[in-house]
């Protein structure tokens, strides 16, 4: 606790101590790595953030439209106006499963039950819900990764820079200054870790609470469409659907999209196996040297 008072007391003295420039030029090159790296998932997070958050609003505001223009289509059993509307949106969470759960009960046969027919819409928008919910995901895995990440190469870097702090010259007042000024130097990647890492958590909170949401409106809006289903045996099934109304393929369902991480996975990797091989090399050089003596 000392050692760190005295640290940050050394920092304030020196106000130019704090400038990004001056720590940059009394950095290393691993604490200079250890700031790329950060400033790297920084910019991940940031990019990550933009998109999730643009998609959400961009799907809300077409669900919006969709729900006022489908709702009483559905209701006079117009089940062609509704699909048509559901791909006039397609960038909406709920038109894009309400409109495979439609597409399945027009398109099943005539002379089998009204309740199997609305089973398979059922199996349809449950097929279309887990595609969408992994959707909703994307982007937040990265942010994930780099709540918990962040913190230890920050804390790393700091723990393998604190023993550079104890070189110094052998007089006692200098000796400690140069000691609480090493470690002030090291103790900035610490805070930098956390300046990285607690943003990317509070946003990933969030964008989790916000899929959740989104996931719930789906879910209710399939469950009503069911029950709409239900409750009126006399629409009719069997309708012509046009080419461009056709929607997705069901094989693109089966491929359940998912957050590609390689633009962090790589540096990472990279990164520690840069630490080590050099440790492996110092740990050899210094066996071989003990030997050779």
């Amino acid at each position: 606790m000392l050692a760190l008072l005295s640290a940050a007391a050394w920092a304030f003295q020196d106000e130019s101590f704090w400038t990004p420039w001056a720590i940059w030029q009394q950095s290393g090159w691993l604490s200079r790595l250890s700031a790329m790296m950060l400033a790297m998932m920084m910019l991940r997070s940031a990019i990550a953030l933009g998109w999730r958050t643009f998609s959400n609003a961009k799907a809300q505001i077409q669900t919006r439209r969709f729900r006022c223009v489908a709702h009483p289509l559905i209701a006079r059993g117009d089940l062609h106006g509704a699909i048509a509307a559901a791909n006039a949106a397609p960038d909406s969470h709920v038109a894009f499963v309400i409109a495979d759960g439609l597409r399945a009960f027009a398109s099943w046969p005539l002379d089998l039950p009204h309740a199997d027919a609305v089973e398979a819409a059922r199996r349809a928008m449950v097929r279309s819900q887990n595609y969408m919910r992994a959707r909703l995901r994307l982007g937040i895995g990265p942010l994930q990764n780099v709540a918990a990440t962040a913190v230890f190469i920050g804390v790393g870097t700091t723990v393998l820079d604190i023993p550079n702090a104890f070189r110094g010259g052998c007089d006692r007042c200098t000796g400690f200054s140069l000691v609480a000024g090493g470690m002030a130097m090291s103790l900035y990647f610490t805070a930098l870790g956390l300046s990285v890492a607690i943003p990317a958590m509070w946003f990933a909170n969030h964008l989790i609470v916000r899929s959740e949401r989104l996931d719930m409106e789906v879910s209710n809006a399939a469950s009503e469409l069911l029950s709409q289903l239900f409750a009126h045996p006399e629409i009719e099934r069997k309708l012509a659907i046009p080419a461009e109304t056709g929607g997705n393929a069901p094989t693109k369902k089966w491929g359940i999209p998912y957050d590609h991480q390689r633009s962090l996975l790589v540096p990472i990797v990279g990164f520690h196996f840069l630490v080590w091989t050099l440790l492996l090399i110092a740990f050899v050089a210094g066996l071989i040297d003990r030997i050779s003596r």
